[in-house]
């Protein structure tokens, strides 16, 4: 048997070899590249044989070529189902629309930018140079199994300057002295409480309250519907 014959052999298992491995870290095409390189060599050692053993050694490693095809072809599919089971799909809605995602029906009903609002008997107001901005929010539950509102996270208010502002939990300034005007300017604050439960064909309202720049004008409610493979949910406020 031929010293080159040997060598061929060698490069072509070695390249049908790692290509499993350089489909999952490196690249797909690359792998396939390696493979048909390792069946072209099999190829031609069987086809321009000199010997018996070169004719073995040709099928061995066309056979090993065509099962490493058949291994990154199964990678290949995995890949892509695993990227499309975690790729986020978007939803564009504006206030008013019932969005329906996943086991969720949620609605934006309103976005108001009050002087004080009241949280539970307490009452505050935003800091100098602020403004609060409260968007009450609606969320049924319409599958068939009771579901955390904790599926539905990372509400982000952007505004006309394209900076976006995360909740607001716990504003600072709380007033003490509550005058007659402060509590007819004030807004009644339900906060939306994301650790709840909703059996199926329940609902909740709630609200969720900003704390943004004065000069800035809300533009667009941004938050996110289950954890992986979910949705990204952008809500037009103007």
């Amino acid at each position: 048997m031929r010293a080159k014959s040997i060598i061929l052999f060698v490069i072509g298992f070695f390249l049908a070899l790692i290509a499993y491995g350089i489909a999952w870290f490196v690249s797909i095409g690359l792998a396939y590249v390696f493979e048909l390189i390792a069946l072209a060599l099999g190829i031609y050692m069987a086809v321009k044989k000199v010997s018996t053993g070169e004719l073995v050694l040709g099928i061995v490693l066309i056979i090993f070529a065509i099962l490493s095809l058949a291994a990154t072809s199964v990678t290949q599919v995995a890949v892509l189902g695993f990227q499309q089971a975690v790729e986020s799909k978007s939803i564009t809605a504006s206030i008013g629309e019932r969005i329906t995602v996943g086991s969720w029906a949620i609605t934006v009903l309103s976005v108001q930018t009050p002087s004080y609002i009241n949280i539970e008997g307490t009452y505050y107001m935003p800091s100098e140079g602020d403004k609060f901005v409260v968007v009450s929010i609606k969320i049924e539950n319409i599958g068939n199994d009771t579901k955390s509102l904790s599926d539905i996270w990372d509400f982000t208010l952007f505004t006309n300057t394209g900076t976006g502002y995360s909740e607001t939990y716990f504003p600072e300034n709380i007033l003490f002295n509550v005058t007659n005007e402060v509590i007819a300017k004030a807004m009644n604050v339900t906060s939306l409480d994301t650790t709840l439960k909703l059996a199926p064909g329940g609902s909740i309202q709630g609200d969720i309250v900003f704390e943004i720049p004065a000069n800035e004008t809300p533009s667009e409610l941004y938050f996110k519907v289950g954890i992986v493979g979910g949705y990204k949910v952008t809500v037009k406020l103007a």
